[in-house]
């Protein structure tokens, strides 16, 4: 939180990535001006598993109906 400090003092807006909105939410509670939740890999990958799991239960409500 030094270079956050640091960024009130001089008036400097200070932000940093997040790995999700809820340390997002945390680290704007704590006085950080901007932040950026995640990364295109992130999103694809988190994409690609919610694809995933819906093909999966559509899969088995197709097998009990067989």
């Amino acid at each position: 939180l030094e270079v956050l400090n640091v960024g009130k003092t001089l008036g400097i807006p200070v932000g940093l990535h997040c790995t999700s909105s809820e340390v997002a939410l945390r680290r704007i509670a704590e006085g950080f001006s901007f932040v950026m939740i995640s990364a295109d890999d992130v999103f694809v990958v988190e994409g690609a598993k919610s694809v995933l799991a819906g093909l999966k239960k559509l899969n088995r409500a197709t097998e009990t109906k067989q």
